[in-house]
């Protein structure tokens, strides 16, 4: 959760409070529609009843340039996109998403820990096979994958741009798109978000 390093609103709860007091007055930046940094903060409104005004960009680069330009007052980005902004004393970070925090932003405390319990929103990528691909081939790929983010450059690199590596197994993958489906349904649904 990102605000530029100008704004008055220096901590979560001071987001809330602003949320709350200014009622829809809060302008947030995303992705674009239905994007995760769309998504995340459709979640947190509802979450908390609060409300605030969605701007949409194509891409979270013309997003992050809005911030800076003071178009908008904030946004909930992947780590990775805003770090250098983050790094460079542009763009305040005022919580990260994730259950824990990330490590490339250790002093900064994770929306759980501000005060919204249970609020776990992580971007994640994922390795999908056409649906058939024998199971051999599906188990080789998978072990593939995993060697090569395991490749200590390739994971160092990774993790320098604020990204966990998470392998797991096919079935581990699947679980997680099957209990992330429903969660983000109810959000689209609450939020009336539409394809575009």
């Amino acid at each position: 959760v990102e605000v530029h390093a100008d704004s008055p609103i220096r901590t979560l709860r001071d987001l809330i409070e602003t949320a709350k007091s200014n009622k829809g007055k809060l302008n947030y930046a995303s992705a674009g529609p239905g994007n995760t940094s769309h998504l995340a903060v459709e979640l947190f409104k509802l979450t908390l009843g609060i409300d605030m005004t969605h701007v949409p960009y194509k891409g979270s680069g013309p997003a992050i340039t809005a911030i800076l330009g003071r178009e908008v007052d904030l946004m909930f980005d992947a780590v990775g996109s805003s770090l250098a902004q983050i790094q460079a004393g542009k763009f305040r970070a005022i919580a990260v998403t994730t259950a824990a925090r990330a490590a490339v932003l250790p002093n900064v405390p994770t929306v759980i820990e501000s005060g919204v319990p249970g609020f776990d929103v992580s971007v994640w990528y994922g390795v999908f096979a056409a649906a058939g691909t024998p199971q051999p081939i599906v188990q080789r790929l998978n072990a593939e994958f995993i060697r090569a983010m395991n490749v200590p450059e390739v994971r160092k690199q990774i993790e320098s741009s604020g990204y966990q590596v998470v392998g797991s197994t096919p079935a581990e993958l699947d679980a997680h798109v099957r209990a992330e489906i429903p969660r983000w349904a109810r959000v689209v649904k609450a939020a009336g978000v539409t394809a575009q």
